[in-house]
């Protein structure tokens, strides 16, 4: 029984912009940007109820005269097989779910058996270790063992048959990953040069492209929709004749897992070729859901990335991979299966398992009303706190951040009380000590709720001390005479000081020579900011753990994102004259 705090939660996503790309956007179509993913974000999340936080940086590219939309690159976790499996069965909260663990994945006869006769609650150790997979004869072992065949069933138990590739949200969403985990998920990258139809309520212009189609897409591509045929045609495009060494191809995603061709359905396996014919499929291989695109040309394949749905003029989903302009695709009931199955889960499906689910339901049901009116009293008061010791600022974005932020926390310890509650349900029969346990968990999940009032007390409590100090070192800031100086010290300064110091220099005369010397300080700054090309450490983090895919972009460049302050002062605001604090802190 899944539990949540409201009724429209699923996965949050926290987008950040860092890049220097910003600069050069006109800051209108930054503002239908941000909004436009946010819209997509909140599209998934209304698919999914799945608590978690997918934390995603947003970068900016101009691929050049080739037409690139957008594209996606997240950060990938290995996991061995047995324990993918154990998530899967941990996972299963739909009919689709049950099937694709039991009738589409590779089990031992005695993990099937047990299966069988599993009852919610049991604890399953898999002894299932290894899967075989239809695999291009490149590597070396590949080759010998194929005797000139060009494909053939690899079962040699190396680690392209043991481990399970993921990207970080998707092993978020499996409980493989804490699911507020803060480290960076993915990367998403978007073209600003593209003409883009930011509203879709009216159609799309014949000449331009729906910017929502995309955003759905590289989500979805970020939540899981990742393929190993796409390394695989990289590694066959560069490969030594005599083959590579198999660990360069030790890339098994979730969703080749469910990737077949008619010929490997017979043997009992997935595929991971180029080329011929590959389709989705949750019974092993009997029946094809949707057709997937087959790879790079260079690898025999159709020209698509493996990640999506095979191109057609009528899109089967939002994986579809080649939009044309004037085009709009939403997330389809066949997006939503293969989402569901790879560890997410689908709003609205009914469990394969008779529990009884249905009294705690409306227990959670009941409670979740009444936490989400005092959850929503409760940030006003914080909001008005601050408003007060702040005159000027707009604290509401950033205390329901902060309060979505711990949701996921507070939703994952609520979770346990449930399960805890639904196993002795099942065992308990005396009515009088079934209400009694009830009540016990209602108790504990409140008491969760003043932990989590504790904490955005903190939280607001701490947003009015960097206030305090930040208006202390922006005066310091203001002091300084030596412009080189202050340059640097600029450089250095966090987001908070910087609003803060350009309050204080709008507040001169536009043409005073003071005025112009604190701006020329701080473009000085920005070109500090610009000589350095390296990127954030959590960025070389992603780019390290991102699968043999790399890097598709080339080298980065990041700007601080306080420089937009600089430029966008007269946009931060909203009707009440107040600054967005949300923007100011970067969230």
């Amino acid at each position: 029984m899944n539990f949540s705090t409201s009724s429209d939660s699923g996965p949050a996503f926290n987008f950040g912009f860092g890049q220097e790309a910003a600069l050069g956007t006109d800051f209108d179509q930054l503002d239908l940007i941000a909004r436009g993913l946010r819209e997509a974000a909140d599209s998934w999340a209304s698919k999914l109820t799945d608590s978690v936080m997918v934390n995603v940086r947003v970068q900016f590219f101009d691929p050049g005269e080739e037409q690139l939309l957008g594209g996606a690159l997240s950060a990938m976790e290995s996991y061995n097989y047995d324990k993918v499996l154990e998530a899967f069965l941990n996972d299963v909260t739909s009919e689709d779910d049950w099937e694709a663990l039991t009738k589409g994945l590779q089990l031992t006869s005695d993990d099937r058996d047990e299966l069988l006769n599993y009852r919610p609650g049991e604890d399953v150790k898999f002894d299932t270790k290894t899967f075989d997979v239809r695999i291009d004869a490149v590597t070396k072992e590949a080759i010998k063992a194929g005797n000139g065949d060009p494909t053939i069933i690899d079962s040699n138990g190396n680690e392209n048959n043991k481990k399970v590739w993921m990207t970080r949200a998707n092993a978020k969403a499996l409980g493989l990953l804490k699911p507020d985990d803060d480290e960076l998920d993915a990367l998403v990258f978007v073209n600003p040069y593209v003409a883009w139809d930011y509203d879709s309520s009216n159609g799309i212009e014949p000449d331009h492209f729906d910017f929502q189609s995309m955003a759905l897409q590289e989500l979805g591509h970020v939540l899981g929709a990742v393929s190993g045929v796409d390394a695989m045609g990289i590694v066959t495009t560069v490969a030594d004749p005599e083959g590579v060494d198999e660990k360069a191809l030790a890339f098994v995603s979730p969703m080749d897992l469910f990737r077949f061709s008619p010929e490997s359905a017979q043997k009992g396996v997935f595929d991971i070729t180029a080329g011929g014919t590959k389709y989705f499929s949750i019974d092993g291989g009997k029946t094809n859901l949707g057709n997937f695109s087959t790879g790079a040309f260079s690898a025999g394949g159709d020209g698509f990335q493996a990640s999506h749905w095979k191109q057609s003029s009528r899109p089967l989903g939002v994986l579809d991979p080649d939009l044309s302009p004037g085009e709009k695709v939403r997330i389809s009931d066949l997006d939503l299966t293969l989402t569901d199955v790879l560890g997410w889960d689908r709003r609205g499906a009914s469990s394969p398992f008779d529990n009884s689910g249905a009294a705690i339901a409306e227990i959670i049901k009941n409670l979740t009303k009444d936490l989400e009116a005092y959850r929503d009293e409760y940030l006003d008061v914080l909001d008005e706190q601050l408003s007060a010791q702040h005159p000027g600022y707009d604290f509401s974005q950033l205390l329901e951040q902060s309060s979505e932020r711990r949701r996921i926390e507070f939703d994952t310890d609520a979770q346990k009380v449930f399960d805890d509650l639904e196993k002795k349900l099942n065992k308990e029969e005396d009515v009088n000590k079934i209400a009694k346990e009830i009540q016990k968990a209602a108790d504990k999940v409140w008491d969760l709720q003043e932990k989590f009032d504790k904490d955005l007390d903190k939280i607001a409590a701490d947003v009015s001390k960097q206030f305090d100090k930040a208006a202390e070192e922006a005066e310091k800031l203001l002091q300084e005479k030596d412009p080189d100086k202050l340059a640097k010290e600029l450089a250095k300064a966090n987001l908070v000081e910087l609003t803060k110091f350009t309050e204080k220099v709008f507040e001169l005369p536009s043409n005073s020579p003071e005025r112009i010397r604190l701006e020329e300080a701080t473009f000085k700054a920005a070109q500090l900011l610009e000589a350095s090309d390296k990127p954030p450490k959590e960025v070389e983090k992603l780019l390290k753990s991102s699968g043999p895919v790399g890097d598709p972009v080339g080298r980065f460049s990041f700007w601080r994102p306080w420089l937009w302050f600089w430029l966008r002062a007269d946009e931060l605001v909203n009707q009440e004259g107040e600054i967005q604090v949300d923007e100011l802190l970067g969230l």
